[in-house]
């Protein structure tokens, strides 16, 4: 419930306040480059901390009869009011070594002024300046509200920069940018709500009211000593300095006034000594501090940090509605009621990424013209026409429920279904957090409890939204039901051209292979699935692929009795064509970085491995064991072995028989006890093992692996994603 709060309350800030957001990071990118500017013009001053104020003052002397004023603005520019030897009175920037004239002072851009009034106050001065502050606050809010959702996603916040799961480009970049900039946008934005409070004086800098208290009447005017001398000025440095201001006349109530960062000072104009000083006191010092968090004066660095996270702030508006969008585009309306309806769906999910699977087990029931209803896991209640559960659900944090489910169980334990029905459970997760998919295993749990449920199929547990792992649980449940299957994607199709092939009737264990390549050019990378649906049927067949080349796909395949697909690609013929998808699968490839990877397969699984080695364009170490029936078989790969040998892409391979009358039989796993030590000594955190294949294989090999390394080593692995693997 908490969550959901936290939840709720970063969106609807971020909506109440999105359009003002975006016209202020529009203008604060804007205006983030000024301070750059001005820090790299001719007119910047360097130095000013060496130079005295009495140095400065008599190098102005000799180029003007009368000086006025004289400024350290904060964008650190020198400038004077003064008059020159002919009595024109100029502004100007002056060089502060040497007091000449840079040039006078010109008007500032009509863009930055523009986009300053509208930063400032949206051009509706008071009631802006109201909205700016409010709007600021919020923002301080949003980021507090962000800062507490990736908290909650990371497990604790000491894993707050702890690796991040890819899932969705706008999920994931939402997350990872945001918690980049989050301390940069907290900055901005408490500086920003305490500008705000400052303008309205509900926080007071004391500079504006000063008084100070002097007996004129006791001022000696008759030693007088030319300013240049004063003992103050050749104190002070020029890098101490705000402001200086001139006495008008010879008067004794006419005085300098010296504006310092810390205090102001008012000095005899006669002799130099001082007659008052007032220190600001800290309120003012922190100011000064907050006014250049917020603008970025006097730091190159930082105003880039300013102007780019301006564009955050942009980015986490447009990535915000995505997802906002894509929650809320999976959400599916019933056309029957829970009553009526003899498959109910019920769905848990934290962040909406659960509801596209749960809308295409909806569709593909539907599809099938059955009567299904879907909902939310807290909406459970009783129906007397249930012929089948199906429970679709995440967990989030440490094992527990999303929002949208936490009252499931507690609902069921007090109104259990009873009577006969069945049921099956999916739960999505990451493998990279301890208590994986526990949710999903805690519903399990309860209906196992229950005497009235039968359970049709193993509950999957889907790693990382897998598609491969969904698609394995999602033709099993379509088999049972004897429901023609639907597409899981809205990827473009593709026409796919015959490059080489072999035939299946020259292979014992009927294994063929096929090189193509797209009409069109296509984005693909080795472990994604090619999806083909063979003519006369519905139903599309899902392969793993290998990339070969730039344009070239390797398939690896196996002739089946009565399969449709695979009956259909072995009698095509080189150079015909045939209409396919690209299903990305970023759960299954080659790792950026990495020392070493053993790659682990038997059968047609070679094929997307091969790709993976083919990838290899740093030469790095790779290995491969590979089991199979028959040695006739590793005819159709000994060119691609070969090949990828002599490059230097692929280190060693291994093969093994398991139905060969010249070989001892050996599956893949015992060529893993053979080389246990090399394995052992191989493993580091820049290790990886890529198991593709059978499920029965994988789970054998898995169960090697275990026990060649330890159950902790082995485990570690699993939650640093160092095992990938792709089985089916």
């Amino acid at each position: 419930m908490i969550l959901s709060v936290w939840r709720y309350c970063h969106l609807s800030l971020a909506l109440i306040s999105s359009v003002f957001l975006i016209t202020l990071s529009v203008t604060g990118i804007i205006l983030s480059f000024y301070p750059i500017n001005d820090k790299l013009s001719k007119l910047q001053t360097h130095g000013l901390d060496k130079i005295s104020v009495a140095s400065f003052i008599k190098k102005l002397e000799s180029h003007n009869n009368e000086i006025f004023e004289i400024n350290v603005l904060k964008n650190g520019y020198l400038t004077v009011n003064a008059m020159d030897s002919k009595g024109k009175t100029s502004k100007f920037y002056a060089n502060p070594v040497n007091g000449q004239n840079l040039g006078n002072i010109k008007k500032e851009s009509s863009l930055l002024t523009f986009s300053r009034n509208i930063h400032r106050s949206l051009l509706l001065k008071k009631n802006g300046r109201i909205i700016i502050g409010v709007v600021s606050f919020l923002l301080f809010l949003i980021a507090i509200s962000g800062s507490f959702l990736v908290i909650k996603k990371q497990l604790s916040i000491k894993k707050f920069y702890s690796k991040v799961i890819y899932d969705d480009f706008n999920k994931f970049w939402h997350l990872l940018s945001g918690r980049t900039f989050v301390f940069f946008i907290i900055i901005i934005s408490l500086s920003g709500t305490v500008m705000s409070l400052e303008r309205f004086e509900i926080i007071k800098k004391n500079d504006n009211s000063l008084f100070h208290s002097i007996d004129y009447n006791e001022i000696n005017d008759e030693n007088t000593v030319p300013c240049h001398e004063f003992k103050i000025f050749k104190k002070l440095m020029l890098s101490q300095i705000e402001k200086i201001e001139f006495p008008f006349s010879s008067f004794k109530e006419d005085h300098f006034t010296v504006k310092l960062k810390s205090k102001e000072i008012i000095i005899n104009q006669f002799d130099g000594s001082v007659l008052s000083s007032i220190d600001y006191g800290l309120t003012k010092k922190l100011l000064n501090i907050n006014y250049n968090l917020h603008t970025g004066n006097g730091s190159v660095l930082w105003s880039i940090v300013l102007g780019i996270s301006c564009i955050a702030i942009l980015f986490f508006i447009y990535s915000g509605i995505r997802i906002t969008i894509s929650r809320k585009k999976h959400i599916k309306r019933n056309k029957h009621n829970s009553d009526e309806s003899n498959y109910v769906i019920l769905v848990g999910s934290e962040n909406g990424n659960t509801n596209k699977f749960a809308k295409h087990i909806y569709d593909t029931i539907e599809r099938n013209n059955k009567k299904v209803f879907i909902d939310q896991l807290n909406n459970y209640k009783p129906t007397e026409n249930l012929k089948q559960l199906i429970i679709v659900t995440s967990t989030y944090g440490l094992g527990q429920p999303p929002s949208n489910a936490k009252k499931f169980i507690k609902k069921y334990k007090k109104s259990p279904l009873k009577f006969p029905y069945e049921y099956c459970v999916v739960g999505f997760g990451s493998r990279s957090y301890p208590d994986f998919c526990q949710y999903a295993l805690d519903v399990e749990k309860l209906f196992e409890n229950q005497d009235v449920g039968k359970k049709i199929i193993p509950t999957h547990l889907i790693n990382n939204q897998s598609k491969s792992e969904y698609r394995e649980w999602y033709n099993e449940w379509s088999i049972y039901n004897n429901f023609s299957t639907v597409s899981t994607e809205t990827d473009e199709i593709h026409d796919f051209q015959i490059l080489k092939k072999t035939s299946s009737k020259k292979d014992p264990n009927l294994n063929f292979k096929i090189e193509l390549k797209p009409i069109q050019k296509l984005v693909f990378g080795s472990g994604d699935i090619i999806a083909i649906k063979p003519p006369n049927s519905d139903d599309e067949r899902y392969y793993s692929i290998g990339k070969i080349s730039e344009n070239r796909i390797l398939l690896s395949l196996k002739k089946h009795h009565q399969g449709l697909c695979s009956s259909y690609l072995d009698e095509l013929k080189v150079k015909e064509k045939f209409s396919a998808r690209i299903i990305k699968n970023a759960n299954f490839k080659l790792p950026e970085k990495f020392e070493n990877i053993l790659l682990l397969a038997n059968g047609t699984g070679i094929a997307p491995l091969l790709g993976m080695a083919y990838e290899n364009n740093e030469r790095k170490n790779i290995q491969m064991y590979w089991g199979v029936k028959h040695s006739d078989t590793l005819k159709l790969y000994r060119n691609c072995i070969n090949e990828l040998i002599d490059e230097d892409k692929l280190a060693e391979f291994s093969e093994v028989y398991s139905e060969s009358k010249k070989h001892e039989k050996m599956y893949v796993q015992d060529l893993m006890e053979i080389n246990k030590n090399k394995i052992k000594n191989q493993i580091n955190k820049y290790s990886y093992l890529m198991i593709c294949g059978s499920k029965e294989m994988g789970n054998d090999v898995l169960k090697k692996l275990g026990e060649i390394l330890g159950k902790s080593k082995f485990e570690q692995l699993l939650v640093n994603e160092q095992i990938l693997i792709d089985t089916y």
